[in-house]
């Protein structure tokens, strides 16, 4: 009993080692425990609004590409509806932080539901589901072309909201501290818009 009291002590003696060590290597890379902190309150911050999305968080994802808005536009696609389903399932974990001085490059890996394989398996079966097919043409010889948009993607967000299939990547993502504080910069909000396009990429269903 002796014996393995022993080895539990020296099993915890060397996991306390290491903990000491991974603060020391934080540390030695410029981040400290209050810059993590901060850091992950952020991303917290950045990406929650991707599960509950506003017209700011449109703005900050597709202000500068008027092709992407011209597109939901064109389908009838409310931009804020799409990404609340579309980002519905989204977690996140840390694999690693590196700052130098003001600036700090974030790496994560992203777990979500896999978008396009939802939305390929959705027009897959969509040619079997007559009375869908039905309420869409019906649409469309009214003349309503994003009524008959509307009806398919209806069906498309109880799909993915339903969709147990996840899918991980990972992603960098660039901050900025300013006055203390650290937040995405300029450049992590496209990176950030880079990993929304590719997720609510349409291609599938036209």
């Amino acid at each position: 009993m002796k014996r393995v009291y022993k080895r539990l002590a020296i099993l915890f003696a060397v996991l306390v080692m290491s903990t000491g060590l991974c603060i020391s290597l934080a540390a030695c890379g410029g981040v400290s425990q209050e810059d993590e902190q901060m850091i992950n309150s952020e991303l917290d911050k950045e990406f929650g609004t991707l599960k509950n999305p506003t017209q700011d968080t449109v703005n900050a994802l597709f202000g500068d590409d008027a092709s992407k808005l011209e597109e939901f536009s064109k389908y009838g696609i409310d931009p804020i509806e799409m990404l609340r389903h579309a980002f519905g399932h989204l977690d996140y974990k840390v694999d690693g932080i590196k700052a130098e001085g003001d600036k700090a490059t974030v790496k994560v890996t992203l777990t979500n539901v896999d978008f396009q394989a939802v939305a390929s398996q959705f027009a897959s079966d969509m040619q079997n589901d007559e009375e869908l097919r039905a309420q869409a043409t019906a649409a469309l010889v009214s003349g309503d072309e994003q009524g008959a948009y509307k009806v398919l993607f209806d069906k498309l967000y109880t799909a993915i909201d339903e969709s147990d299939n996840l899918v991980s990547s990972t992603a960098e993502f660039q901050l900025e501290k300013e006055n203390g504080q650290w937040a995405f910069a300029e450049e992590g909000y496209k990176e950030l818009a880079a990993v929304v396009l590719d997720t609510i990429d349409l291609s599938p269903l036209v």
